[in-house]
């Protein structure tokens, strides 16, 4: 990974960046997200609609990317939901 000292990025900038993160979130594409979560476009834009997915932000005024770490919280709060439901049922299916 670049080192941010050595970027093209304004001095005051990397003076004040919180580089705690640096390399641990990126933003992906749709088609990422797509890949990462099984759902189709129209699937994640109707949860987002409902408010049951997470927004993506606007990179540029034509491209939108989702933060890696929010999609990885939604899945993790999907498995930790089927786990809850699951752990009360001696390790059998539901049906």
């Amino acid at each position: 990974m670049k080192n941010i000292e050595n970027s093209r990025l304004p001095k005051e900038y990397i003076e004040h960046a919180d580089t705690s993160n640096l390399g641990k979130n990126k933003l992906l594409k749709l088609r990422e997200v797509e890949d990462l979560t099984s759902l189709k476009k129209s699937t994640i834009y109707g949860m987002i609609q409902a408010g049951s997915f997470p927004p993506p932000v606007k990179v540029t005024g034509s491209r939108s990317a989702w933060p890696d770490c929010e999609v990885q919280e939604w899945i993790s709060k999907l498995i930790a939901s089927r786990d809850g439901v699951n752990s009360n049922m001696n390790g059998r299916v539901a049906r």
